[in-house]
């Protein structure tokens, strides 16, 4: 299942700040953080969950069980009882998981990141090539932030057997809505 890109991107983006905000709680051991955090999780786990990303949402079902175990007053490495300083290893464990939480959401960005890079790469030679052989022409390129007629204008491309190569191809990754996005953005750069 191909998911829309952009929206991806702009969650990760939104977790991205949630994460820099819990780090903030966690730093001043901010009243109440035990409880929001799993909040957070339960949050990062139904998006990967939305979004069909079952490494991710596997990865953070971990964490959360992780967190868990040293909610409930036992060492989650050793998985001992733990008879003092329950309250210490409860913040220990809050650390860790923010750290790999952090990894997780820098790799999920970074991944939908180089997916939209590639299409847009992909999508700006084809452009080009279509201005070369008078496929497009400056009253195209005008019809910046119509996605309507950006919609209808490659349909038309896609008539030609190479640019409906690409187009299945692009598909392939992202969606036709990205697709669109991505075309309105490399109108306006070379318009």
């Amino acid at each position: 299942m191909v998911v829309f890109a952009h929206f991806k991107q702009k969650n990760l983006k939104g977790f991205s700040t949630k994460l820099v905000t819990w780090h903030d709680e966690y730093k001043h051991r901010s009243y109440g953080f035990d409880v929001h955090i799993k909040e957070f999780f339960q949050e990062f786990q139904d998006y990967f969950h939305q979004i069909g990303d079952s490494k991710h949402e596997n990865q953070v079902s971990q964490l959360s069980v992780y967190y868990e175990t040293a909610a409930r007053g036992i060492n989650p490495l050793r998985l001992e009882k733990i008879k003092t300083g329950r309250r210490e290893n409860i913040w220990i464990a809050a650390f860790h998981c923010l750290s790999i939480l952090s990894e997780i959401l820098q790799q999920a960005l970074e991944d939908v990141n180089h997916t939209i890079d590639e299409a847009k790469e992909m999508l700006s030679q084809l452009i080009l090539s279509a201005i070369q052989n008078q496929l497009l022409t400056q009253d195209h390129l005008n019809q910046v932030g119509d996605y309507t007629k950006i919609e209808v204008i490659w349909n038309d491309l896609k008539q030609h057997q190479q640019i409906s190569l690409v187009d299945r191809k692009l598909r392939l990754s992202i969606t036709n809505n990205d697709i669109y996005i991505l075309i309105d953005e490399i109108f306006s750069s070379i318009k």
